[in-house]
């Protein structure tokens, strides 16, 4: 099969899901937490985000995590927005 719509998903390659399968098996604890869970999912996170930071040449400080597509638009939308809005009246978007 060929799958077309990579713009939506993209089927990740096997030693990605792996890792990534790992990682949720070891890691389920919820990252605000303050039991044992908790701490280590906090700790894989932490590592993630500096490891990312590292990666791109930021500040780890400056990497976040989002539930999602929607959530990363609108933080990116909004950032801009406030920024560039006090110096601009408008701000266009499109649906897309």
């Amino acid at each position: 099969m060929i799958y077309f719509d990579n713009a939506a998903t993209t089927k990740p390659a096997k030693s990605v899901a792996e890792t990534v399968y790992k990682c949720l098996e070891d890691n389920f604890g919820n990252p605000s937490s303050l039991h044992a869970l908790g701490l280590k999912a906090e700790q894989t996170m932490t590592v993630a985000r500096k490891n990312i930071a590292d990666a791109l040449g930021v500040p780890a400080e400056t990497v976040y995590f989002t539930s999602g597509a929607t959530e990363s638009s609108n933080l990116a939308v909004r950032g801009a927005a406030g920024t560039y809005g006090r110096r601009k009246k408008k701000v266009i978007t499109t649906t897309v």
